[in-house]
């Protein structure tokens, strides 16, 4: 996950930072003990002993095995230990022996031996150990789930916000529009801690998320997706969104999750293989694994056809009647005008219209800057 989708990992509420450490030190503890094995079994220690052909074992264990699951190490290892037994009879070749695997392994098995490997739902091993979920207060319906008061944000030169103002309260499906550049994405960004406001506020009912990092604001139950899928090509359909689930305390949710966003016929094969509007789907089913009060959608009608643009619609409805405040921040207004509870418009980085969605597509200064519609 961290590897092929770094930008959504504190999305779902894991600690990068803390993750990153974490693999340092297991594969720094893993080197150490191998050290001190490799003294007491060789007696002494050389710059010879750990010479080139070393290095090749070495990153021929990985590539052989399967860099991508545990597996794979143990796989490559066992295999490479036992090799110069084999290639005995080569003797001085044996390095030419181990780089022509090493290249037919890239070139015809690229993911490693461990691929042939039933993908094992390790993510439900890793619900028996998840931290449960921490009671979270009703919310009342009167009281906006995400409250921003004038929040600004400049790059360099470029005011992206300018004193922009807006609530969204349970239950509602918030649609957020604009022309390209008009500030929408960093407005999402600046909800989920991935920027910093210049100035003014943004609160949750749970959390103030100008102070919070990204991921404890995804445990606090704001949830997003991106305006590219972002999800790691290795793993199933499951276990992308059992680990999300897992880590926020909402695995007792997946299944229901799964049903709801129509997954259920797919859910062993790898999120790589893929159509993107099922990807879409996936995303969605990922961020509602979490629990949250609040999902926020990058433009998730993108590259739809018009019959899977009408089933995301549904899932978000049917979220939505459950409490769940919705976020859609997309370009297509015949996906948003029918889902939309409220619209809002953004433009040049200042909020220009926000209310009913008949009033805000009818309001001159929306035509004017997102449609180019000039009233005389």
């Amino acid at each position: 996950v961290m590897r092929e989708s770094p930008l959504a990992v504190p999305a779902f509420g894991i600690d990068a930072g803390l993750l990153r450490l974490r693999a340092f030190l297991l594969s720094a503890a893993f080197g150490g003990a191998a050290g001190a094995l490799f003294v007491h079994t060789h007696r002494v220690v050389s710059p010879e002993t750990l010479g080139f052909g070393t290095m090749v074992t070495c990153l021929t264990m990985t590539v052989v095995g399967g860099r991508f699951r545990v597996s794979g190490a143990i796989i490559g290892a066992l295999l490479l230990t036992h090799l110069p037994e084999w290639f005995r009879g080569f003797d001085e070749y044996y390095l030419v022996m181990v780089g022509v695997l090493l290249l037919a392994m890239v070139i015809f098995v690229p993911d490693g031996l461990a691929s042939f490997l039933k993908d094992s739902s390790w993510a439900g091993q890793i619900r028996t150990r998840a931290r449960p979920a921490e009671p979270t207060d009703v919310l009342d319906a009167a009281k906006p789930t995400l409250n921003i008061t004038n929040v600004s944000k400049r790059y360099g030169g470029i005011q992206a916000l300018d004193r922009v103002g807006m609530s969204i309260e349970t239950g509602e499906i918030v649609g957020l529009i604009g022309p390209n550049g008009a500030g929408k994405t960093t407005l999402a960004n600046i909800i989920t801690g991935i920027d910093r406001a210049d100035s003014g506020s943004s609160k949750s009912a749970h959390i103030d998320l100008a102070a919070a990092t990204p991921t404890a604001i995804a445990r606090n139950g704001i949830a997003r997706t991106f305006q590219t899928p972002q999800l790691p090509n290795e793993l199933t359909v499951r276990t992308a969104i059992e680990v999300a689930a897992a880590n926020n305390g909402g695995h007792c949710l997946t299944d229901t999750v799964i049903t709801s966003c129509q997954l259920i016929n797919i859910l062993d094969a790898p999120c790589g293989t893929l159509p993107h509007g099922v990807r879409r789907r996936v995303e969605i089913a990922r961020a509602l694994a979490g629990q949250p009060h609040l999902l926020i959608l990058d433009e998730p009608a993108a590259g739809l056809a018009p019959d899977e643009q009408t089933v995301v619609a549904e899932i978000l409805r049917a979220h939505a009647a459950k409490g769940l405040a919705i976020l859609v921040i997309d370009h297509n207004i015949d996906f948003l005008q029918p889902l939309a509870t409220r619209l809002a418009c953004l433009d040049s980085g200042r909020l220009i219209a926000d209310g009913s969605v008949a009033d805000v597509l009818a309001d001159d200064a929306v035509l004017t800057a997102y449609f180019g519609i000039l009233r005389q």
